[in-house]
């Protein structure tokens, strides 16, 4: 090894910014270059870093000068494939985990790494966990006596899941889950308790996320290793986060909170019972308040820049990286290294192996895993059955965001009127079974992609525009929220499309006055946009954008543009968790816009889709604007009681004066300033104002013009807004 250990690194996907933040800081390190089929992305990730090349492919970047190790972090499927060519090329590997999908797969990279003489390790960043250290130094003084058990839980919400986000590696086949989740818990495991012998596995949870995918939520495994047995419980997309690790000795045992970082022991003393489990209560009260402190003021520090980062997963990777850099140039062995990347991906396989057999490759029963199609995919061959339009239209309804929230309802409600539909997606392989339906076809595309759009618009008299756009700047919104809906509107024009409803929010209004009259469609829009959130100054800055873009339009076919403002949309399939009830500091903890007490302007997304469809379809539309706001007008306070009621959860609404949210947000902008962070605002008094709703709206118009009637009463209201009780014991008890 030179003086200087040059490093690649394989991949610019997420994972890439934490392994370049550390390596920039280990001596004795140089990255030398930034690998990815998307040079774009490399490019920017390669600038933020100060990495002087960038390459296209492996056989790219050794041909200009082969770097002594890659960090290899492509997808995991791809990464026999990567570390084989690297390995091949006389460049060790550092993989991120797994080691490889299968046995078979792992071995032999063992063995191409053993006959080059290069190292290759995996990043089992699990290892390194802080806390799970401190355990492990706990468990080698002897304080435990011999570890007989292990008992582990990782149970994690999964975005993906709820956005339906299922493209990731994840989600392809249903063992694949356990080589991107499990392995942490799994490394932990082997380091404990050595390889593993034998594993029961029981799989539950089965749901099938698109014709022929299937993916199970909850594992129960019980593991028998070479230095004693462990169990393991899985859990993916549930509401509250929990990982930890409990070490069972001769003497005593460790509960180890990998969360939050929290150690607690109990161990024997040589006093009667009683005086022991207050002894070990008084010693574990005093850790975990140490703790918590500790956390806090590294946290604190942290943020003022004092110190480095001290998140737990980040010192993990630091700790990770460093110690195998380390290794590199004579220190300590690295512990997870090919062979315990090995005994990992056994763990795995012998886990994924309860899979069935005709699930295991993604497929059910014989039907293949569908593939994302560049263009348009019948659903099916047959029309819309006739509904209540009289019969199936030789026209369709072009629909962008068809897959979200709002889409898949309004999808729903074209297709009971008899309409055909386009549906603007960017992943055709993974859409609910509403846009499976007969009269659905499915177009894959991004907003920004021009051809796609007009493809997608091609045959279509109205485009109801749901994708959105966002970002962290107002240079984001400008090019995602307003550049795609200029798009949108440029394709609408090449593909002969009559008209435009754009879904727009009734955050564009001033709604700060409570004293003043309710809102109606004439009202004009906040006049200090730069003042508001950027979702609200970028929906008001959308709408006049496209409203030029019509009036620039001349002759007959100008195009139609119909503006919908839908207030606080609730219902099924959708979140609860409504951010005009308040800031969600936890799914079940709110801090409201004021007092709680104010009428909201709620409605249900099954209202919002017959508002657009009518919209779309009839002619009084035309031109036109609607506030599609509900007719029964709950508190965020009675909003919350009702979620805790109906779900058995612990709901909370915690009131908070505009006054003091204006205070708070002054004070983190006054951080940010001394800390020099960039881009950092100070807070807008008008924009929080304007969350409370404390104005009030008028729906007269979209009741006489499109003969759009909301539910009324209350009880139907809150029948197709919350949530269903999950069917749980405590549930069943409950209702006797």
């Amino acid at each position: 090894m030179s003086a200087t250990t040059k490093v690649a690194v394989v991949g610019a996907g997420f994972i890439a910014d934490y392994h370049l933040q550390v390596l920039k800081k280990l001596q004795g390190v140089e990255v030398v270059a930034l690998v990815d089929v998307d040079r774009a992305r490399a490019e920017s990730l390669a600038r933020r870093h100060g990495v002087p090349r960038v390459h296209a492919s492996v056989a790219e970047l050794v041909a200009a000068g082969k770097p002594d190790v890659a960090h290899a972090l492509v997808p995991p499927q791809r990464h026999v494939e990567v570390a084989t060519e690297l390995l091949e090329a006389g460049v060790g590997v550092f993989l991120e985990k797994p080691l490889a999908t299968n046995r078979g797969d792992a071995q032999r990279l063992l063995l191409l790494a053993a006959a080059r003489g290069l190292p290759l390790a995996v990043n089992h960043n699990a290892t390194f966990h802080p806390s799970y250290r401190a355990a492990k130094a706990t468990l080698a003084r002897g304080d435990l006596g011999e570890l007989d058990h292990v008992f582990a839980c990782l149970s994690v919400p999964l975005r993906q899941l709820n956005t339906r986000d299922f493209a990731h590696f994840m989600f392809r086949t249903p063992r694949n889950i356990i080589f991107e989740q499990a392995t942490h818990p799994f490394s932990q495991l082997v380091d404990l308790l050595g390889p593993v012998r034998s594993v029961t596995s029981v799989p539950g949870g089965r749901r099938e996320l698109a014709p022929g995918v299937v993916f199970y939520d909850t594992w129960q495994l019980a593991l028998t290793h070479e230095r004693g047995t462990a169990s393991l419980h899985l859990s993916f997309g549930r509401d509250f986060a929990e990982s930890f690790v409990r070490l069972l000795g001769q003497d005593g045992s460790l509960h180890v909170d990998l969360l939050r970082g929290h150690v607690t022991q109990t161990r024997k003393t040589p006093w009667p019972d009683f005086w022991d489990q207050l002894k070990n209560a008084q010693f574990n009260a005093v850790a975990l308040l140490r703790a918590g402190w500790r956390g806090a003021l590294a946290y604190v520090a942290s943020t003022l820049k004092l110190s480095g980062r001290s998140d737990l997963f980040f010192v993990g990777m630091r700790d990770s990286l460093a110690a195998f850099h380390a290794s590199l140039r004579g220190g300590p062995r690295y512990p997870c290294d090919a062979q315990q990347g090995l005994q990992v991906v056994e763990c795995c396989d012998l886990a994924a192996a309860a899979v069935p057999e005709a699930e295991a490759s993604g497929s059910v029963a014989g039907v293949a895993a569908p593939s994302t199609a560049p263009s348009g995919i019948s659903s099916s061959t047959a029309r819309a059955p006739a509904a209540a339009a009289g019969g199936a239209s030789d026209v369709a309804v072009a629909v962008t965001g068809a897959n979200g929230f709002l889409g898949t309802h309004l999808v729903e409600r074209l297709l009971r009127a008899g309409q055909r539909v386009h549906a603007l997606v960017r992943k055709p392989a993974f859409v609910p079974d509403v846009l499976r339906r007969d009269g659905v076809t499915l177009f894959a595309g991004e907003l920004s992609d021009p051809a796609a759009l007009e493809r997608a618009f091609t045959g279509c008299a109205s485009v109801v525009h749901l994708a959105t756009g966002g970002g962290e700047t107002w240079t984001d919104f400008e090019r995602t929220m307003l550049g795609g809906a200029r798009t949108v509107a440029n394709a609408c024009a090449a593909s002969g499309v009559q008209r435009l409803v754009y879904t727009s929010s009734i955050a564009v209004y001033d709604l700060c006055d409570g004293g003043a009259a309710p809102i109606t469609e004439e009202a004009p829009l906040d006049r200090e946009p730069a003042r508001r959130s950027l979702y609200a100054r970028g929906k008001i800055a959308t709408e006049a954008l496209l409203q030029s873009l019509a009036a620039s339009q001349a002759g007959e076919k100008k195009l139609e543009l119909v503006i919908a403002r839908p207030g606080f949309v609730v219902g099924a399939r959708g979140a609860p968790q409504h951010s005009g009830v308040g800031f969600w500091a936890k799914d079940s903890q709110v801090f409201g816009w004021g007092g709680g007490n104010l009428p909201l302007p709620f409605v249900t997304v099954d209202d919002v889709a017959d508002g657009l469809a009518r919209m779309a379809l009839l002619p009084a539309a035309a031109n036109r604007s609607y506030n599609l706001v509900g007719d029964v007008r709950l508190t965020a306070r009675e909003w919350v009681d009702l979620l805790r009621a109906q779900l058995h959860r612990d709901f909370r609404f915690h009131p908070e004066s505009i006054t003091r949210w204006y205070l708070e947000e002054l004070f983190k902008y006054a951080v940010k300033k001394a800390i020099r962070k960039p881009g950092a605002e100070p807070p807008s008094w008008r924009d929080l104002a304007t969350r409370a709703a404390a104005r009030g709206f008028d729906n007269a118009r979209p009741k006489a013009e499109l003969g759009w009637q909301p539910i009324a009463e209350r009880a139907a209201f809150l029948a197709a807004t919350l949530p269903p009780p999950r069917a749980t014991a405590a549930n069943a008890t409950a209702h006797g």
